[in-house]
């Protein structure tokens, strides 16, 4: 015990000199030192520890407009999480934060957004009213209105919340994005276009497929292999009231895009390039192998009919051709895009071309596109305004795809190859098991 207490912590440095007074204070100090040095002889104390042990967990506030007036319900959330509370009816809240750099975001509709930090007193938040917002417009028909004049039923989608998946068409930027639209990819073939169905079929054997509009111009019912990073704006037209002006054109329908345009101002180049992989999605469902179809043609109850035949040999149990591994692959897609933009009082210009690759998930099928765009404004006077505008388009297709029934058909018995490892070609070897 001695020798133990002879080692002084570095932790704890105590004057030689004390005074008697403090003799019981000294004492319980020094039993402190010494159980710190026996059981961790660290350097120092760890100070997020000690700041954390001090920090107050709860942090309380309010929240008022801008005439002071509480406003409950308004969501605090803490940032970067799902914890959040609401205010109540005076407007106030409290809410345990996990440390004191926490910062809390307070939303309401038709307010701005607040981001405060938590700190350690009492907060006073004031919300302001989203005044900018409520000036939104959006494209309908060949007009633009303000968002609150609207009495039709519609949604605007901008350019970010539909360029976060990577595919050559609009359709498919769609899946879950809009209510009421439903989207089918149908084959999953690169550069596919999936089907769109707004507020389900509206006919047995007629089309369902939406209007689209591109620029104000009635391209048909598809997007016109628009290019998604082309996009300013999506408008999506669901009833009768929205689509009044299409005509019977717009019975199922009307997608309106509004592709970007050159601003006023410092002129901008923008490049992005982004990559993705796909794969097949197989669920729960397995191939057997050799040996275990063997097993279970064995367990039939009439395998004397297929016993006799030239083809059951135990040998079967050492064939083993993969069938599904031979024909998938991890597909990669690629989609870059050079955008250029700017111009002044009387001339805009916005450039872009973008480059799509995709290998599909099935071998043997390779989807290209190469798209452009030139949008030019010319404005020489007050009361006249020229727009031309080229979109260019081309694609190609590699299309020896693996017969996708013969990953489900072909046997592991089988293989598609001979024994020089040449291809046993279009019609079953007769030496084949399933010679169907």
């Amino acid at each position: 015990m001695k020798e133990t207490f002879s080692k002084k912590p570095r932790n704890f440095r105590l004057h030689t000199v004390l005074e008697k007074t403090l003799k019981t204070t000294l004492l319980s100090l020094l039993a402190l030192s010494f159980q710190d040095a026996a059981a961790a002889p660290s350097e120092e104390i760890s100070k997020s520890e000690t700041s954390f042990v001090a920090f107050q967990k709860i942090v309380k506030g309010k929240v008022v407009d801008e005439k002071g007036i509480p406003v409950p319900g308004v969501n605090v959330i803490i940032k970067g999480t799902t914890k959040g509370v609401q205010t109540d009816m005076d407007g106030g809240f409290a809410i345990d934060v996990p440390n004191e750099n926490a910062i809390l975001i307070f939303t309401f509709l038709g307010m701005q957004d607040q981001e405060v930090p938590a700190g350690n007193g009492i907060l006073k938040v004031v919300m302001k009213e989203a005044g900018q917002q409520m000036e939104e417009v959006v494209v309908v028909g060949y007009s633009k209105v303000k968002k609150e004049s609207l009495t039709g039923s519609l949604q605007t989608l901008d350019n970010k919340k539909i360029v976060d998946v990577t595919t050559p068409n609009v359709e498919n930027m769609l899946a879950g994005k809009a209510t009421g639209v439903f989207v089918n990819t149908g084959g999953g073939q690169p550069g596919a276009p999936a089907k769109v169905i707004i507020r389900g079929r509206t006919t047995v054997n007629g089309s369902t497929d939406p209007l689209w509009v591109i620029d104000g111009v009635i391209v048909g019912n598809t997007s016109a292999n628009v290019n998604p990073a082309d996009i300013e704006t999506l408008t999506v037209l669901k009833d009768a009231a929205s689509t009044a002006v299409y005509g019977s054109q717009g019975a199922n329908g009307v997608i309106v895009v509004t592709t970007k345009s050159g601003k006023n101002g410092k002129s901008t180049i923008n490049f992005s390039a982004k990559t993705a992989m796909t794969t097949i999605n197989n669920g729960n469902f397995k191939i057997m192998n050799g040996s275990e179809l063997y097993d279970l043609y064995d367990s039939f109850a009439n395998k004397e009919t297929f016993q006799n035949v030239w083809w059951w040999k135990p040998e079967l149990r050492n064939k083993n051709f993969d069938w599904w591994d031979n024909a998938t692959q991890t597909g990669i897609a690629e989609d870059y895009n050079l955008s250029f933009s700017g111009g002044g009082e009387n001339f805009k210009s916005y450039v872009s071309v973008g480059v799509y690759n995709e290998t599909g998930a099935i071998k043997g099928y390779d989807y290209k596109k190469y798209s452009g765009l030139m949008k030019f404004e010319y404005k020489p006077s007050t009361w006249f305004t020229l727009r031309p505008q080229v979109n260019l388009t081309r694609e190609s297709t590699l299309d020896k795809q693996h017969d996708i029934y013969a990953l489900y058909a072909n046997m592991p018995w089988d293989s598609p190859y001979l024994p020089d490892g040449s291809l046993v070609g279009n019609a079953p070897n007769p030496t084949w098991v399933n010679t169907t």
